[in-house]
């Protein structure tokens, strides 16, 4: 069996580029993680799923808003869930 190189792509949809085929999982204002700073953020995941996050002990941590049972007051708190893999933010949901 031999190999074969190629200067053209194998598989390619319509006329779409390569390089900005991963852009279309983001929102337009999207920004890399790198630059998030510690206020609460909406961070996006490589595969395309959000949540509304903030940087805390060395992690992303999931945020959720929660009604206290007693005032009936909504705030948002920590569910304990950390995110395993952020890639961009926005500070806007969705």
């Amino acid at each position: 069996m031999s190999l074969k190189y190629s200067d053209r792509p194998v598989l390619q949809y319509g006329n779409q580029s390569i390089s900005d085929s991963w852009r279309s999982r983001f929102p337009a204002d999207a920004r890399p993680i790198s630059e998030a700073g510690p206020q609460v953020i909406f961070a996006i995941e490589a595969n395309g799923q959000g949540h509304l996050a903030h940087f805390r002990a060395g992690a992303f941590r999931k945020l959720t808003w929660q009604r206290d049972h007693k005032t009936r007051a909504a705030s948002l708190r920590e569910n304990g869930e950390t995110m395993s893999n952020p890639v961009m933010f926005t500070i806007r949901r969705g």
